[in-house]
């Protein structure tokens, strides 16, 4: 409390001032920009009311030259500011989702919230949740906004925000996977910007400064008078136990090296992975940046790069069941700069990845052995007077791989799973490449069976 200022309550500079007459003064993100066209990114925007009990909007972002009826993923962003200030008509938001749009291809709906103190929570993540199924409402073609009708394809659709917009995504991604699914959606992927997690304790390399820890615990009784704590799902989602059911197969975060959130960052995806959610997982670290670097000045090169991150996993086809991500180019000596807690969440990121990834390969490996005795055995029916010497004198009934006919040799190699060392700590590489060893031994000795199988019914 500042004494010089009777009336003031509550400081949290430079967020918000609260004084004792309930009057909150709001010290960033108060000025707003109209709807427009941007001739530098070619993208046109528009405000659509989505709550007419509340009077919210979302706006919407699309590439001016857009064809008619083509379908661009969607991507639903829930904007940060502590869950206390902003607006998505705010400039700082306004102007990162323009080049985003415009540089992904993409249909963007950022969507507006109510704020706290006046508005508690669960008040942003009600509003959040309404414009989802707002936006919903649209899969068949017959919402009440034209450009999510002609242009949104619903079986790409991205969740993304930054900070408390990064929670509110997270949030959002496990009601969709646990309580209530969103008709029509498919949640291709979460894609999370230094998002506003915390906890009681501090975690190893967390500030540790009372002044801090006591801002950031004061500032949670505002936005949640209810709550029961820093632990709270709300804001430690180490301590929801559905946090296995988040609804997306795959999640993207950033943290920076000078967020004092950057441990919590990897102390969720540490946790959402030992939670036993086993998506796919890409973590993003880059050195010498601040909170929410990107929105701040969005052409720095560390702002591009992020960008062209999220392009990539916009408009990627995964290749391999398990990925993981660290810019070497951006975050070096990884090691020196980095605590205790990060250097063990790589480390076991990377031996759960590995475990995982053996874990979906098997599984794959079993559909994919069923897969091939069918294609070999139709093959063979067809091939196999060329395939093998079926005479009493020779020596050797079976088919080695050097006698499989040119098709059969290339259905081998396309089939089988990719070989790939996941991590130092796997034992070796062998065990990565398991399942290739069984689906051989399998398809050897089948095709052993089958050639005696001929052989025998040529004799008759």
């Amino acid at each position: 409390m500042d004494s010089t200022n009777p009336e003031l309550a509550q400081d949290f500079s430079p967020l918000i001032k609260i004084y004792k007459d309930g009057r909150v003064e709001r010290l960033i993100s108060t000025e707003i920009v109209p709807p427009s066209f941007d001739p530098e990114t070619n993208v046109e925007c528009k405000d659509t009311l989505y709550s007419l009990e509340h009077n919210l909007s979302v706006r919407l972002y699309l590439p001016k030259n857009t064809h008619q009826n083509q379908k661009l993923p969607l991507l639903v962003y829930f904007r940060g500011g502590g869950f206390v200030v902003g607006t998505v008509f705010a400039p700082i938001n306004h102007n990162y989702l323009n080049i985003l749009v415009s540089e992904a291809n993409i249909i963007a709906v950022s969507v507006d919230y109510r704020n706290a103190p006046e508005h508690p929570l669960p008040a942003a993540f009600n509003d959040s949740w309404s414009a989802l199924r707002w936006v919903a409402s649209h899969f068949n073609q017959k919402g009440p906004e034209d450009w999510l009708n002609c242009y949104a394809d619903f079986q790409r659709v991205f969740f993304s925000g930054d900070s408390a917009g990064g929670n509110i995504a997270h949030q959002m991604a496990i009601k969709h996977g646990h309580e209530e699914k969103l008709e029509g959606l498919n949640i291709a992927g979460l894609i999370l910007c230094h998002p506003f997690f915390w906890g009681e304790k501090p975690i190893p390399g967390e500030s540790k400064e009372e002044w801090q820890r006591n801002w950031i615990e004061s500032l949670w009784k505002v936005v949640d008078p209810s709550t029961g704590g820093l632990d709270d799902p709300w804001i430690n989602p180490a301590y929801n136990p559905n946090l296995d059911r988040l609804g997306c197969e795959r999640v993207q975060v950033f943290v920076s090296e000078k967020d004092p959130l950057r441990e919590r960052g990897w102390y969720y995806c540490l946790k959402l992975r030992e939670s036993g959610w086993s998506g796919d997982m890409e973590v993003i670290d880059y050195k010498g940046e601040e909170h929410v670097f990107h929105l701040e000045n969005l052409t720095c090169e560390n702002s591009v790069s992020l960008r062209k991150k999220i392009v990539q996993f916009i408009n990627q086809v995964m290749s391999s069941p398990i990925t993981y991500s660290h810019n070497i180019n951006i975050l070096e000596n990884t090691d020196s700069n980095s605590s205790p807690l990060i250097i063990e969440a790589r480390e076991e990121l990377n031996y759960q990845l590995c475990y995982v990834d053996q874990k979906r390969r098997k599984k794959m490996g079993e559909k994919k052995k069923s897969d091939l005795s069918i294609v070999i055995v139709i093959v063979n029916i067809f091939l196999w007077p060329l395939s093998y010497d079926l005479s009493p004198s020779s020596s050797s009934y079976g088919l080695s791989p050097l006698h499989l006919p040119l098709p059969m040799a290339s259905l081998q190699r396309q089939h089988l799973p990719r070989r790939r060392r996941c991590s130092d700590r796997c034992s070796s590489s062998s065990s990565c490449s398991s399942i290739d060893a069984q689906i051989c031994s399998s398809i050897s000795s089948m095709l052993v069976d089958l050639g005696l199988m001929k052989m025998k019914l040529a004799l008759l």
